[in-house]
């Protein structure tokens, strides 16, 4: 009887030890490929007029004047607006 239960509990004891199964890895090879199919369906960013097709600027009061005479809040504004600017807001015309 002692015989069963040592071999019993040997083979529940080195069953238990085995290593886990790793989830396989994809190759570098596959990444390649995922990625230049990536790339293939990117549409590139357009530019119309000079204007970026989405910009993202603070909401920082900082006025610029345009040479198109308009005030932009910021810098930020300004450039993705497409105008050139000079520091401090545009003079009011009467």
């Amino acid at each position: 009887m002692k015989k069963l239960i040592l071999c019993s509990l040997f083979v529940i004891l080195t069953s238990c030890s085995a290593a886990p199964t790793a989830t396989p890895v994809p190759s570098i090879e596959q990444n390649k490929v995922e990625t230049e199919s990536a790339k293939a369906d990117a549409k590139p960013a357009q530019i119309v007029k000079g204007k970026a097709e989405s910009c993202i600027c603070a909401k920082l009061w900082m006025p610029v004047c345009g040479v198109n005479k308009k005030t932009y809040g910021n810098a930020c504004e300004a450039d993705c607006a497409g105008v050139k600017y000079t520091g401090g807001a545009c003079a009011e015309m009467k």
